[in-house]
């Protein structure tokens, strides 16, 4: 392997470990902060609005983590583009890889 390649290779796997420490700062800050004052700027809500406002967040925030890992060239999906309608009342979505990055595209 060239130098240019294994510069390169460092460089994927700095910017890959930066994307995992944003999902897991942003995961505490999600929990710590935004979630309650979510909970509490709709506490005369009913608890399934409620639960849709935290929802909101979370689909947000792994939008804004697909962005920045699109953007570093990590990954090739872009959440914004997709059709987010459902098929119906009562359906199953299920992730084909059991990994992080499944289960938050799902969410996004």
């Amino acid at each position: 392997m060239t130098i240019f390649g294994r510069v390169f290779q460092w460089l994927r796997i700095g910017l890959a470990g930066t994307a995992f420490l944003g999902a897991w700062i942003g995961a505490a800050t999600l929990t710590a902060i935004v979630f309650p004052l979510a909970r509490l700027r709709r506490r005369g809500a009913p608890v399934v609005e409620r639960a849709a406002a935290c929802q909101r967040w979370l689909q947000r925030a792994f939008v804004l983590l697909f962005d920045y890992m699109r953007l570093c060239t990590l990954i090739d999906f872009n959440p914004r583009g997709l059709d987010a309608s459902t098929p119906g009342p009562k359906f199953v979505m299920v992730a084909n890889h059991p990994t992080l990055v499944d289960q938050c595209a799902l969410s996004a």
